[in-house]
């Protein structure tokens, strides 16, 4: 588990292993920046977004990702 909130967290995650899941509850704020930390057949699952996201499908496509969404109205 990661804070975003704390500016060193993007050095950290480097520093420990690639990534499996992210839980993304902003993605138009970080998932750019959390796609690279992904590992190898990894999984992104985007709870919540207040806005565009522009983002590199390669880094998905590269890794053989899945990329899930939810709406906590529908849950």
């Amino acid at each position: 588990i990661v804070d975003h909130s704390d500016q060193q967290h993007y050095q950290e995650v480097k520093k420990a292993a690639p990534v499996d899941i992210i839980l993304e509850m902003l993605d138009n704020q970080n998932l750019g920046d959390d796609l690279p930390l992904l590992n190898s057949e990894g999984r992104v699952v985007v709870i919540g977004s207040r806005g565009t996201v522009e983002i590199n499908p390669r880094e998905l496509m590269s890794k053989d990702a899945c990329f899930m969404r939810m709406s906590m109205f529908n849950a």
